[in-house]
């Protein structure tokens, strides 16, 4: 399956676990439908440095 990460170094050596791709393509799905929005990187790490 070809998704808009091929970007992404992915090969047949390494693949993205099938949940993996899954999630990351419902949440491309989601920012592309106005359901989520977009983080600055400073946000970020502030939501990191909360963990």
């Amino acid at each position: 399956m070809h998704t808009q990460y091929e970007f992404i170094a992915i090969t047949a050596e390494r693949p993205v676990p099938q949940w993996h791709q899954e999630t990351m393509d419902q949440r491309w799905k989601d920012y592309q439908a106005g359901k989520t929005k977009r983080m600055t990187l400073k946000q970020l790490e502030q939501r990191l440095a909360k963990r």
